[in-house]
């Protein structure tokens, strides 16, 4: 974002109460400093009393009570301080906006991840995660969200190197109420544009969850809707596939043309040709049959395709054709069609079978395996199922089902239980327990007996369990590292911090080709 204000502290109206001193001394000495502090925090009180009142004459004057009302737009508050959270919270409340807080780095982050906010509002030096760090993790999750550090004397430096980082703008401590109010009309007038709101909820309704796995699938979002490259997909079923590349269609600038989504699983070559490239020709007069292709239908939008080695060994080659080209011929035609729209594969398969026994060509391959995407089953990801019951609880909440608690028992069986059909298999079980329990909570009792057999596994099955998770995980490491490095098998051992034996035999391993 451009605009940025005028970063001088205005000497009226001083914002202090109840802050504490920044670490470190001020260029004047400790005396005069001190004395200046309990100045300021007097008039800073004064100001918090004065918006108090206010703020009691707005609920008992209706028609200041209904503008109030109309809030749309709203701000998160990250401070370890509480009168400092209050204080902010009666001056951006009665500036038309809706104030949220946080203690801290790890609350701000949970509280986005549950509501939408457009904007945020934090102080730099904060126990545990900091203000800085605060900002780096929001920058990699929401790239479009604006945030504002809040300094006192020893942290200007940091707040000033934040804004060269990307943060919006700064507020030095103390601070004025016509800073504030012209803080927030900056970022009123600055954004989100719709665009970048629809682009956020596209990844909220996505990416659920905080294990390093996902962030990378949420990075690798942003990434691809910024280019017009081939996006290959892998991931067992269930793991949402297609919500990922509907993401990053929704990102991209290609949001308001078609996504078209196709799978060829047990067709013939022949219909699948004719499916996908079309056949005859508009308008010829001849009487043959004309049908578009889906290449046609998808036009400048997105073409999925699920299962992508499902395609016939002998369609391949036209596809092959069709991407290097920029173009391709429907059956039975002797016209040619400009390819415009944009290619996304998915396969639930590991793909170097199908590309070791013939299956697959492997030029087809690596035209489609520009970007890359691994999404991990649920097993591996064990830590975001309780994420994931909160957010699929709202979403059947928003179709007529009433939430309910679940009991540490139940909470706990299903957290343990190995979840074959994934993300999909997660919401679905958690739908029937919610129709299906009659009881005011959610106990260990009303779960379905598939999570109750196998929840509780043996040492043995556990082990089994783990290992299938660090499998999971090293399997993803390694093809990261192949991609990363262009193919380069050194260079990936380097980056995997493993000997060239090692990185050969984990390639034999998992049956990985390069």
């Amino acid at each position: 974002m451009n605009s940025r204000l005028d970063v001088r502290a205005r000497p009226t109206a001083v914002l202090a109460a109840g802050y504490p001193l920044a670490q470190g001394n001020p260029p004047s000495q400790n005396s005069s400093f001190a004395a200046a502090h309990t100045f300021l925090n007097l008039i800073g009180k004064i100001v918090f009393l004065k918006y108090k009142h206010a703020k009691n004459e707005r609920m008992e004057n209706p028609s200041i009570q209904a503008t109030m009302d109309t809030i749309q737009h709203s701000i998160l508050i990250v401070d370890d301080e509480l009168a400092i959270r209050e204080m902010m919270s009666e001056i951006i409340r009665s500036q038309g906006w809706r104030p949220v807080c946080a203690a801290d780095g790890a609350e701000a982050l949970r509280l986005l991840e549950q509501q939408r906010l457009d904007a945020v509002l934090t102080d730099l030096r904060m126990p545990g995660m900091d203000g800085f760090q605060l900002f780096q993790t929001i920058r990699r999750l929401y790239r479009d969200l604006p945030v504002v550090m809040m300094s006192a004397y020893g942290g200007i430096e940091t707040a000033v190197e934040s804004i060269k980082c990307g943060a919006f703008d700064y507020l030095p401590k103390p601070f004025s109420v016509e800073r504030i109010a012209a803080l927030l009309k900056a970022l009123q007038a600055a954004g989100p544009s719709p665009e970048s709101r629809r682009g956020r909820d596209a990844l909220e309704e996505v990416i659920v969850g905080r294990c390093p796995a996902m962030l990378a699938v949420r990075e690798m979002i942003q990434r691809a809707a910024r280019f017009d490259s081939a996006v290959f997909l892998q991931g067992q079923g269930g793991t949402g596939k297609e919500f990922v590349a509907r993401a990053i269609h929704r990102l991209s600038a290609r949001r308001d043309e078609p996504f078209v989504v196709a799978s060829f699983s047990g067709r013939e070559a022949a219909a699948t040709e004719r499916e996908l490239l079309g056949y005859g020709t508009p308008g010829a007069g001849d009487g043959r049959e004309f049908q578009a292709g889906l290449f046609e239908v998808a036009g400048r939008g997105t073409l999925f395709v699920d299962e992508i080695e499902e395609v016939p060994v002998s369609v391949q080659p036209k596809l092959l054709q069709a991407l290097e080209q920029d173009e391709f011929r429907p059956v039975g035609s002797s016209r040619s069609v400009r390819l415009q729209a944009r290619l996304m594969v998915a396969t639930s398969r590991d793909i170097t079978q199908a590309l070791q026994n013939g299956q697959f060509r492997r030029d087809l391959f690596y035209q489609l395996h520009v970007l890359s995407v691994y999404l991990p089953p649920l097993r591996a990801r064990s830590d975001d199922i309780t994420l994931l019951i909160d957010h699929f609880m709202k979403k059947l909440a928003s179709r007529g089902i009433e939430p309910k608690k679940i009991s540490p028992d139940a909470l706990a069986q299903l957290v343990s239980y190995h979840w074959p059909g994934n993300v999909r298999e997660l919401e679905n079980c958690l739908e029937r327990i919610l129709v299906t329990s009659r009881s005011a909570d959610i106990q260990r009792e009303d779960l379905p007996q598939e999570v109750l057999r196998t929840a509780t596994p043996s040492s043995q099955q556990g082990e089994s369990i783990i290992g299938s998770r660090l499998q999971d995980y090293e399997h993803a490491a390694v093809l990261n590292a192949l991609r990363i490095s262009k193919g380069n098998k050194r260079q990936a051992a380097r980056i995997l911090e493993v000997s060239i034996a090692t990185l050969y035999k984990k390639l034999k391993d998992y049956n990985i080709e390069v």
